[in-house]
């Protein structure tokens, strides 16, 4: 689930304010939250596409452990990866 958050929603929760390292280019005073129900909610401080069509082909560019559990990944998008 998503929802959006104002600037001043997140500057009085700690706990969210804490997960999020920087805030998103043109953000324009919201923060988009991701929740997993029952298991994580975050601040989402990536970057949006209106239709997955504009991604063509994903590539993983980098896994970093972060803690025993958890891995953060960095993706990429390349138009031309698929003809490469």
């Amino acid at each position: 689930v998503s929802k959006l958050i104002s600037q001043d929603e997140l500057n009085h929760s700690s706990n969210l304010k804490s997960k999020l390292k920087s805030l998103p280019t043109g953000h324009h005073n919201h923060i988009r939250l991701i929740e997993i129900e029952s298991i994580d909610i975050q601040p989402c401080s990536g970057t949006h596409v209106r239709n997955t069509n504009e991604i063509q082909s994903v590539v993983c560019t980098k896994i970093k452990k972060v803690s025993k559990t958890n891995r953060r990944i960095e993706i990429s998008w390349d138009k031309n990866f698929a003809e490469k």
